[in-house]
């Protein structure tokens, strides 16, 4: 997977200091670099695959926290914690395994361009989490075209929804749309499951991401002691058929005129309040502080290699 072979690289670098230039970014280096990941075989050709290949891997490691740069990012190193090929305990890896996520988020789409495309004009920098936060909108499965659209929508932001439109059409049409390699990435992460055109974010990747924007996770009663205002909730987060079960349940526990009263006697100011972020699924409020989907643009798209 690919944290272990960010571990890899770490321990490819070693302890001492490598300058990035003529340790990593060299063809010299790369090619052993390669090599030593089971990358390529010895004696064969490194071609711009292996080379985005091992950018993305250095961009794990980097995130993860197995590699150390100096400030002007021109020397590299294993991480202190690593020294002596020491072993990860399982919540160190599933640390690890959070915090290399932004390279998803930051790079990962950037990560799927072809070799050689040009992004011009579009951006394609830290808008991973585009898509999988659509994901967790979607109560955790979408298609793979709805994912497109999100990808589309990030990497022209900026720019007027008609012309948005017409330049993300000729680009994929010049390099193909790049949503189908950034979900590769995505699986081979463990973040999401591919299944068709269907995309799912598995148990993991959705409480990384839960726990990545900063949701606030509220548990709510069983249906029976919802509130009017809980019920609200769950109708705009649920799908029409998980709603229309949970509204049965609680209309059950109660005698129609009790019910009707339930609701219009709920004071206003706190329907207001409650449904305002309910587009979210049920039990889940986000709370976006400053680190969410432009957040994730500003903060992490700079290189480190």
């Amino acid at each position: 997977m690919p944290l272990q072979a960010g571990r890899r690289l770490a321990d490819w670098f070693g302890d001492d200091p490598v300058d990035a230039e003529s340790g990593w970014r060299s063809a010299h280096a790369q090619r052993d670099a390669a090599v030593t990941l089971g990358l390529v075989a010895r004696g064969d050709a490194i071609t711009d695959e292996t080379t985005s290949r091992l950018c993305w891997i250095y961009e794990i490691a980097y995130h993860a926290g197995y590699l150390h740069t100096s400030e002007d990012h021109e020397l590299i190193h294993r991480a202190g914690t690593l020294c002596g090929a020491a072993e990860r305990t399982d919540t160190e890896i599933i640390a690890d395994w959070c915090r290399a996520l932004d390279a998803l988020f930051a790079h990962g789409v950037e990560d799927a361009l072809p070799p050689g495309a040009d992004p011009a004009p579009l951006d394609f920098a830290g808008i991973g989490n585009y898509p999988i936060l659509k994901l967790l909108e979607q109560h955790g499965t979408a298609t793979a075209e709805i994912l497109s659209a999100e990808i589309g929508e990030g990497a022209t932001e900026g720019m007027t929804p008609s012309s948005g439109r017409l330049r993300w059409s000729a680009w994929t049409a010049r390099y193909g749309d790049p949503t189908a390699a950034f979900l590769w990435l995505a699986a081979e992460f463990g973040v999401v499951t591919v299944d068709g055109p269907a995309v799912s974010l598995t148990p993991l990747g959705a409480w990384a991401v839960i726990h990545q924007v900063g949701a606030k996770v509220e548990v709510l009663p069983v249906s029976a002691a919802l509130t009017p205002v809980q019920l609200i909730i769950c109708r705009l987060g649920m799908s029409g058929e998980t709603f229309e079960q949970e509204l049965h349940a609680w209309l059950a526990a109660r005698e129609s005129a009790g019910a009707v009263t339930a609701c219009g006697t709920e004071p206003a100011g706190r329907a207001r309040c409650a449904a305002r972020p309910a587009a979210w699924p049920r039990a889940i409020r986000m709370r976006r502080h400053g680190h969410g989907i432009a957040g994730h643009r500003g903060r992490l798209c700079d290189r480190r290699f």
